[in-house]
C-alpha cells in the first residue's frame, strides 16, 4: 500500500516535471509584434491568450502539487504510525525474549531439582500442588458466586 503511494507520488512528479519543460517550447513564447500593429491589438490576439494559458497552466500544475502535498502528508503520518507500531512490536519482542530466558532459567532449575530428588517424587509434587491449587481456585469461585 505505501509502496504503491510512493509509485504514485513519483509518477505524479514526473508528470509536473514534463508539465513545467513543456512551457519552455515556442508556443509559450510571445512572438515579437508585427510592425504596424498597435498595443491594444497585439495584446488582445498575443500577450491576453498567452497569459491565460499561463494561468491554466499555472492552476493545474498548483492543484497537482496540491494533491502531491497531501499525499505526502498522509504518507508521512503512515510512516510515522508505522514506526511507532515497529517500535512497539519491538519492545514486546524483547519482553517475550526476557520472559523466555526468565522460562529456561526456571526449567533449567526443575531438571536440577528432579535429578537430585528423583524425577517420580518431583512430578508427584506438582501433581499434588496442581490439585491444591484447583481446590483452591474451585472455591474461590464458588464464594465469588455467592457474593
Amino acid at each position: 500500500m505505501l509502496n504503491n503511494e510512493i509509485l504514485h507520488i513519483q509518477e505524479m512528479q514526473k508528470v509536473v516535471q514534463q508539465d513545467i519543460r513543456r512551457y519552455d517550447y515556442p508556443e509559450w513564447t510571445l512572438p515579437e509584434p508585427s510592425g504596424f500593429m498597435s498595443a491594444k491589438t497585439f495584446y488582445e490576439s498575443k500577450a491576453f491568450p498567452l497569459v491565460a494559458k499561463f494561468k491554466d497552466a499555472i492552476k493545474k500544475i498548483a492543484a497537482q502539487l496540491t494533491v502531491l502535498e497531501e499525499k505526502i502528508k498522509t504518507l508521512t503520518e503512515d510512516v510515522t504510525w508505522y514506526k511507532a507500531k515497529v517500535k512497539k512490536l519491538v519492545e514486546e519482542l524483547f519482553e517475550k525474549d526476557n520472559r523466555i530466558e526468565k522460562l529456561q532459567e526456571k526449567a533449567d532449575d526443575l531438571e536440577r531439582v528432579k535429578r537430585h530428588a528423583g524425577a517420580d517424587q518431583v512430578d508427584k509434587i506438582i501433581e499434588i500442588e496442581r490439585q491444591r491449587d484447583g481446590f483452591y481456585s474451585f472455591n474461590r469461585n464458588q464464594e465469588d458466586k455467592h457474593r
